[in-house]
């Protein structure tokens, strides 16, 4: 398969098989890939990085066939590239220069959130395609790179979706609910597995609707829009993930 992927995007790779064939790992980029085998398909999702120095890859397979190791390069990944806006956001200077019981939260909750991501559920657990969370205006897109206080630099790893305080916030997709509390940056915060190395994280949350452990169907209302954490006005952010690459959201729910 040829498959022409924009840095900070995902798409779907089909991998016709045979039943004779055992897959045992899938390897994109030298980094492993969830896989799903429904009936003679092989299904996974590639996702490229915002931030990256090639222009292609290639994703093989390692498969048994009579008890023995067979790889096959089962695609060819070619980087798209894509320009993304500057914007300049103000907040609160103590959010950027941490005191030391801030940086101590702020990385205790490193910790947690990595634990969160660390072992995701390889079978899907989604039926249907993807939907935006929110309908309403986009006060930012992915990719932008953001300069806070005319100091600290990053690039937006999700998307912001315009919100007035207590707006319910649906599941963008049915999946169990991996982290449910309140982070320092982003405010409270849900996480919801969907299995297949794909993640959905909903921030700066005034209330939180759900639990750790919990399974939620599409459109479940898990919490509460809000401005908690560091923002600069109220609003959703929504972030999507797929096998530890940010990805932007609204050119993944096109993925049918």
């Amino acid at each position: 398969a040829e498959l022409a992927i924009r840095i900070g995007e995902a798409q779907v790779l089909s991998i016709p098989t045979n039943g004779d064939v055992k897959p045992q790992r899938l390897i994109c980029n030298d980094v492993p890939i969830m896989f799903h085998e429904m009936g003679t398909t092989l299904k996974a999702y590639v996702a490229v990085p915002v931030k990256t120095s090639i222009k292609s890859f290639i994703c093989e397979l390692t498969y048994l066939l009579d008890k023995k190791e067979v790889k096959a390069i089962v695609a060819k990944v070619k980087i798209l590239d894509k320009e993304f806006q500057s914007e300049v956001l103000n907040v609160p200077q103590t959010t950027i220069d941490l005191s030391k019981k801030d940086l101590e939260r702020y990385l205790k909750e490193k910790e947690i959130i990595a634990k969160a991501y660390a072992t995701p559920n390889q079978a899907p657990l989604f039926y249907r395609p993807f939907v935006a969370p929110l309908n309403s205006v986009l006060t930012s897109t992915y990719g932008r790179k953001r300069i806070y206080n005319n100091q600290k630099e990053n690039q937006h790893g999700g998307v912001d979706f315009r919100a007035a305080v207590d707006t319910p916030v649906p599941a963008a997709n049915s999946g169990k609910v991996v982290l449910a509390m309140d982070l320092f940056f982003s405010g409270k915060t849900v996480l919801i597995d969907h299995g297949l190395g794909i993640f959905t994280m909903y921030a700066h949350l005034n209330k939180l609707k759900t639990r750790v452990g919990e399974y939620v169907p599409q459109n479940a209302i898990i919490g509460l829009s809000g401005m908690t954490g560091r923002v600069s006005g109220p609003h959703l952010h929504w972030g999507v993930r797929v096998n530890s690459i940010n990805v932007d959201g609204m050119e993944f729910i096109k993925i049918k």
